[in-house]
């Protein structure tokens, strides 16, 4: 029996997570055309079909059906006009600025100076960071094949 997922969003309530795995139902990972994703802003969705990255999507709403999904089309041979589930994994990732991250060196370095001599050096400070390309960031984080 395959489950039908009716809504696939993500609402990020930590405001600081960058990937967050949609949880599927314990007896699959099935996914049909009832379904219907929602991608908010500062969000991309990505589907994950076989250990392969199948498809990225940015902000908006979306439809599960064959028209947008021509490469896993291909791929599962959804010939059926997508009836038949299909077995994915669903991640989403945080786009937007992630601020105020800290960094510092743990304890000073000593570093020898011709002028001062034995000199103890400390650092620290603030950086923030974005994802600009999600599917990019997720391959090379998680070790996920790029297939488009």
């Amino acid at each position: 029996m395959a489950f039908y997922l009716k809504i696939i969003e993500w609402a990020d309530t930590s405001k600081n997570s960058i990937v967050y795995k949609y949880p599927l139902p314990k007896n699959g990972k099935e996914v049909n055309q009832k379904s219907k994703l929602i991608v908010k802003e500062g969000q991309c969705a990505i589907f994950v079909h076989k250990g392969q990255l199948a498809d990225v999507f940015t902000p908006g709403t979306y439809d599960l059906n064959t028209n947008i999904f021509p490469l896993l089309s291909k791929i599962a041979g959804w010939k059926y006009g997508f009836q038949t589930p299909i077995e994915l994994q669903i991640y989403f990732v945080n786009t937007r600025q992630f601020t105020g991250n800290k960094w510092g060196t743990a304890n000073p370095i000593i570093m020898r100076d011709p002028e001062f001599g034995v000199v103890r050096v400390q650092g620290f400070g603030a950086y923030s960071f974005k994802v600009d390309d999600a599917g990019v960031f997720f391959k090379r984080t998680f070790g996920y094949s790029f297939f488009i």
